[in-house]
């Protein structure tokens, strides 16, 4: 859907080999981190969710997460929400880390 509205643009999308388990980002960190942002799209079911919230963690200030009306991509494709889809990925939230990921001491 990306290529399809920008044709000229080579947006990096990447799938993880070992579906939402976190150690597939571990293993690939370096690389992942020499992109300016990271925009992660998981199921949108429980579990995925809780992936991307855990994913986010692992990569930090440079996580976005993006939230669709439908499961995954494949549904927003086959349901005619493309434009939806590319609204939700530019509009992809940063995820703010809570005060024990950044270290801080609340008194």
């Amino acid at each position: 859907m990306l290529k399809e509205k920008y044709p000229a643009y080579n947006h990096a999308v990447v799938s993880l080999p070992k579906g939402e388990n976190p150690s597939s980002i571990k293993e690939n960190l370096p690389f992942i981190l020499g992109f300016d942002e990271v925009i992660l799209y998981t199921d949108m079911d429980e579990p995925g969710r809780k992936a991307a919230d855990n994913i986010a963690k692992l990569i930090g200030p440079k996580a976005k997460i993006m939230k669709t009306s439908e499961k995954d991509a494949s549904d927003m494709l086959v349901k005619g929400k493309k434009v939806e889809f590319l609204s939700a990925f530019y509009d992809a939230e940063t995820r703010k880390p809570d005060a024990l990921s950044l270290g801080i001491t609340l008194a």
